[in-house]
């Protein structure tokens, strides 16, 4: 069903010293950008020509949502937020270097199959490190925090909130005692891999997310992010799915285990036949993860880096074919609808533009990337082949903007 390495191969950052920072030409222009009160942090379109857009592409592409493609990339830039992500990032330095912070997790039984977990999170952080931080001309080389990029789905406004005040958790003891209240924000779910903020390596079953906190809409919301980690606690199933294995009810609803950040979790689908089957659990043994969740604990782990808009593109395609052909434009799908918001902006927001009544309304329909399936293709083209040619193609046709 889906492609069990974490990452399309090859993929860099493009500032490989610093993989979080934007390009030169994009952090000029996002920084450029006017000053609104309405937001404290600023944000720019990422246009094809900038190297981010092949980034997100490559990385978007290797799980690949059906029926969406990307109409829209924003840069998010929150200096103060920035700044406390790589604060915390020396924090981690310190920490990994002292004793009293060993991962001692990775000997619990079965520790085969947590070795292998640790081998394919060093696999994924090993395209991120190690990297540099430049603070008052001083260059600073980090080699035990690592960085990872990860996606993040949501609904818009709870998209906009993060680019405004970070990542959060909520509490779970609703989910423990019927006396406890569920607040203004309710959680998720319970958390069944840690009470943290979550995170996954595919851009399908974040997007998934984003679809069922937006009931009805076409329109996905998601975020590119940044998360930092020492080496995370290994979650793996001791049983066969569907049966829960010890790590779930050992972690379920709770903080971070032992001295941990972060928890790692390749996953694979309880039903492997049903497509639409939205329960993942640790891998079993030798069983190959559809993808990656990943938890982290403290707020200065996270950065949110890009917002990016889906929309429809073409009809769901087989699940079973891994080969994409190029990409071209779908017919446009149906306006979403009008969304009320409380957020003024003097331009553009994922697509949206803000009415003289002040709600937010669909722009115009921008050229959206849409994949096909051609039966054929396998034998034609290989899925890196299909994206050259994809990509080539939708800068040219792009007239400039995502």
């Amino acid at each position: 069903m889906q492609t069990s390495s974490s990452i399309p191969h090859g993929l860099r950052a493009p500032v490989p010293e610093t993989p979080w920072n934007f390009s030169p030409t994009l952090f000029e222009r996002v920084r450029s950008q006017p000053d609104d009160p309405s937001f404290p942090f600023k944000r720019c379109k990422v246009l094809p020509s900038d190297p981010e857009a092949d980034f997100i592409l490559r990385y978007f592409m290797h799980s690949k949502p059906p029926k969406y493609g990307i109409k829209a990339i924003w840069a998010i830039h929150h200096p103060q937020q920035a700044k406390f992500f790589e604060s915390g990032i020396g924090q981690m330095e310190g920490e990994a270097k002292n004793p009293v912070y060993k991962p001692v997790g990775k000997e619990e039984e079965p520790k085969e199959d947590r070795a292998k977990v640790i081998q394919r999170w060093k696999t994924f952080t090993d395209s991120f490190s190690p990297f540099t931080i430049t603070l008052e001309n001083r260059k600073t080389t980090y080699t035990e925090a690592k960085v990872l990029p990860l996606w993040h789905g949501a609904s818009l406004d709870v998209c906009i909130s993060i680019c405004n005040n970070g990542f959060t958790s909520f509490g779970k003891h609703h989910h423990f005692s019927s006396a406890a209240k569920k607040g203004a924000n309710e959680s998720t779910d319970i958390g069944y891999f840690g009470s943290g903020k979550y995170f996954t390596n595919s851009a399908w079953y974040s997007t998934r997310y984003s679809l069922m906190s937006n009931p009805g809409n076409n329109t996905g919301h998601l975020l590119l992010a940044w998360a930092s980690m020492r080496e995370p606690h290994a979650v793996v199933s001791d049983v066969s799915h569907p049966d829960i294995c010890s790590d779930m009810k050992m972690l379920k609803g709770k903080e971070h285990y032992q001295n941990y950040n972060a928890h790692y979790i390749p996953v694979a689908s309880i039903e492997p036949s049903d497509p639409n089957c939205m329960t993942y659990f640790p891998c079993y043994k030798n069983q190959a993860p559809a993808w990656d969740e990943v938890v982290v604990f403290e707020k200065y782990q996270t950065l949110a880096r890009f917002y990016i808009e889906l929309s429809v593109d073409s009809p769901e395609y087989p699940l079973k074919n891994t080969y994409f052909a190029p990409f071209i434009q779908a017919p446009s799908s149906p306006p979403a609808p009008t969304l009320s918001s409380t957020y003024p902006s003097p331009t553009n927001y994922g697509g949206y533009s803000q009415s003289s009544s002040g709600t937010l309304k669909p722009s115009p329909p921008a050229p959206t990337l849409s994949i096909a399936t051609n039966p054929n293709i396998g034998s034609q083209l290989s899925a890196e082949d299909a994206y050259e040619q994809g990509i080539s193609f939708y800068k040219q046709k792009s007239n400039g903007g995502i």
